[in-house]
């Protein structure tokens, strides 16, 4: 009997603990619920992470054309057409990742040699100086002795 009041003593004293501490689904729950919040808060400066890092790589690209713009405009009237030509800014990279300029070389060189008309022309600078072609010949003017015998004769 013993053993009996024992076992009920000891689910007496059981029933009093577990009203004092909360019940483990309860406290997963929180626990649950403070994880997902802290999850949520991580998925949120990841994304904008990932925005300002697209920002970035919008703003290096944009350089980085430009660079190149600058480069094909040495040959080329206008620089913007090797876009059309090509596709890719990875094409102008080297192994690692910074604009190769022989390679923009060479793909200018390509553009210009399917479309020699992309060529920039060499720029005309007159100086108005040097020999003219047509400069008319000086007419001589009558001495002033033959204008007054004219003039007293009454020609003009």
């Amino acid at each position: 009997m013993e053993q009996y009041e024992n076992s009920e003593a000891g689910s007496a004293e059981e029933g009093a603990q577990g009203t004092a501490e909360p019940e483990p689904e309860a406290e997963q729950a929180g626990d649950v619920g403070k994880l997902r919040r802290e999850a949520a808060g991580y998925r949120t400066k990841l994304r904008e992470a990932e925005q300002e890092r697209d920002t970035l790589r919008e703003r290096v690209e944009r350089h980085e054309r430009g660079q190149v713009e600058q480069l094909a405009g040495e040959w080329m009237g206008n620089a913007a057409d090797l876009w059309l030509v090509v596709s890719d800014l990875g094409e102008l990279r080297n192994q690692d990742g910074e604009l190769d300029t022989e390679r923009v070389k060479a793909a200018v060189d390509a553009a210009l040699a399917d479309r020699p008309h992309w060529r920039r022309e060499a720029e005309y600078v007159d100086l108005h100086g040097g020999v003219r072609d047509s400069v008319p010949e000086p007419q001589p003017l009558p001495h002033f002795g033959e204008q007054l015998k004219r003039a007293v004769r009454g020609g003009h």
